[in-house]
Formats: structure tokens, C-alpha cells, sequence
């Protein structure tokens, strides 16, 4: 695509005087912000000299220097003192026998027909007996029976007829009958 020359003014002196408007336009600009960045450091530099400000970060602390409390009574302190040793040696010592007798008992519980006597070297051997009442002449009938259905299934099976059992469909229309 070419320019259009046509609409281009060739005045030269009219393209400088805009480039130097321009030029000058961005130099206000750039004196502007120079000018604000220094307004900014001297504001902060002011903040640190103030008396509102942070002296947490000087290199030597102030020291202050210790003193003695007035009107302290070191007898009655002292006396506060033992006290507290003593019902703290009372708490450990209490602490110590309720772990003595809970000990004792857990011993207790170990040597008592509870015991969980698992672990042993040798397990105990149970004798094996008859078992009393069992009536001997039934059980055998009803195997007989267990063994007369499932041979009758498995014959009805290989000769192909199977026999449908009412209400044994899962699946279906539930009002056919």
C-alpha cells in the first residue's frame, strides 16, 4: 500500500516548530516527576528525624537501669514460696501412688481366671467326646432326603424339562400371572 502524498504538508519549518513543542512537552514531564520523586525523599527523610519515629532499629539500646521495689516483703514471698513447693510435691507424690495401684491392679488382672492365657508355650488338649442326644437315625434320613432332591434335579436338568416354580421370576411384568 503506498502513502498518499497528496494531504501531506511539506512545510518544514511547521514540522520543526511541532517537534520542538513536542520535545519541550516531555521534557515539563519528565522535570515534573524528577521533581515529585524529590518532594517524596525529603518527606520520608523528614518522617525518621521526627519524634514519632521508629528507634527500635538504633545500634545501641538504651540501657535502663535496674531498681529495688519498694515496700516488698521477702517473708511473706518466701512463705508463698514454700507453700507452692509443698502442694506441688504433694500433687507428684500423689501422682506416683495412683500409678502404683493402677500397677497393682493391672497386676491383679493378669493372675485372675480372665487372663488371656493365648501365648502359653503349650495349648491345653481337649478331649474329644460323643456328643450326648443325638438322635442318629434322623440325621441319616434326612441326608437320604438332601441326596433324593438334588438327584432329582440333576435328572430333570439333563432331560432338558425344567420345572418352573411359581414366584421365582426376578425380572418381568409384575401383572402377569
Amino acid at each position: 500500500i503506498k502513502a498518499n502524498t497528496k494531504n501531506w504538508d511539506n512545510d518544514w519549518d511547521k514540522i520543526n516548530k511541532k517537534r520542538e513543542e513536542i520535545k519541550a512537552i516531555k521534557e515539563k514531564k519528565r522535570q515534573a516527576k524528577l521533581d515529585k520523586e524529590n518532594e517524596l525523599k525529603k518527606r520520608n527523610s523528614m518522617k525518621t528525624t521526627s519524634k514519632y519515629s521508629n528507634k527500635s532499629h538504633e545500634r545501641t539500646p538504651k540501657k535502663i537501669a535496674a531498681k529495688e521495689r519498694v515496700g516488698t516483703d521477702w517473708d511473706k514471698i518466701e512463705k508463698q514460696r514454700a507453700e507452692i513447693k509443698a502442694l506441688k510435691e504433694k500433687k507428684r507424690l500423689a501422682k506416683l501412688e495412683q500409678e502404683n495401684e493402677l500397677k497393682e491392679r493391672n497386676k491383679k488382672k493378669t493372675s485372675s481366671k480372665y487372663a488371656n492365657k493365648s501365648h502359653e508355650k503349650k495349648p491345653k488338649k481337649i478331649a474329644a467326646k460323643e456328643r450326648v442326644g443325638t438322635d442318629w437315625d434322623k440325621i441319616e434320613k434326612q441326608r437320604a432326603e438332601i441326596k433324593r432332591i438334588k438327584e432329582k434335579r440333576r435328572l430333570e436338568k439333563e432331560m432338558g424339562s425344567p420345572v418352573k416354580k411359581k414366584g421365582t421370576k426376578t425380572f418381568g411384568n409384575p401383572h402377569e400371572q
